[in-house]
């Protein structure tokens, strides 16, 4: 049986109860730093940030997932800015103007709804990747839709085939270049 540490001495009486007649010390003011502050800073922060970029999200099949891994291992970049360059690369492809007017944000794509699906969804088995665009390139986005007639994800899609045709990145890369470290 292994030896047993000796046992340190604990002082009996760690906390002293007050004597009856001590006058009972007030509470402790609240920090100035409270936590209601604290709470605007964030939804200020969080405002800031939904002002400067919309959402959207993309369903990638298996294989773009991939050739989207491999792109943000072989560029260092986020998908996030990868998808961003993937737009703005279509774009000009496509020449949609860098800064569009109001006007022209306006009157395209407002009024336009997605046809209806004929068939049952076929990306139950897809990767749903959200990413944050900047109000620009999401007005670049609704023009590309109104020129083109392509839905947004689709013309997501097709940006990020483009862009990694462009890199190099076969259309089937291996499990194990795609596969995290």
């Amino acid at each position: 049986m292994p030896e047993q540490p000796p046992r340190r001495e604990v002082p009996e009486a760690l906390f002293q109860p007050p004597l009856p007649d001590a006058p009972t010390p007030p509470a402790p003011a609240p920090p100035a730093s409270a936590a209601a502050p604290r709470r605007k800073r964030v939804r200020a922060r969080a405002a800031r940030a939904a002002a400067e970029r919309k959402r959207i999200q993309f369903r990638l099949d298996e294989t773009l997932n991939r050739r989207l891994t491999v792109a943000c291992r072989r560029t260092g970049d986020g998908r996030q800015d990868i998808i961003e360059a993937a737009l703005n690369r279509l774009f000009d492809e496509l020449q949609i103007p860098a800064e569009p007017t109001p006007e022209e944000v306006q009157a395209a794509a407002p009024t336009r709804t997605p046809t209806p699906r004929t068939s049952p969804p076929v990306w139950v088995h897809d990767y749903p990747v959200t990413v944050w665009l900047l109000h620009r390139t999401r007005d670049r986005l609704k023009l590309a839709w109104d020129r083109t007639g392509t839905m947004p994800k689709y013309l997501g899609i097709e940006a990020l085939e483009h862009y990694f045709d462009a890199l190099g990145i076969p259309d089937d890369p291996p499990e194990d270049d795609a596969a995290e470290d």
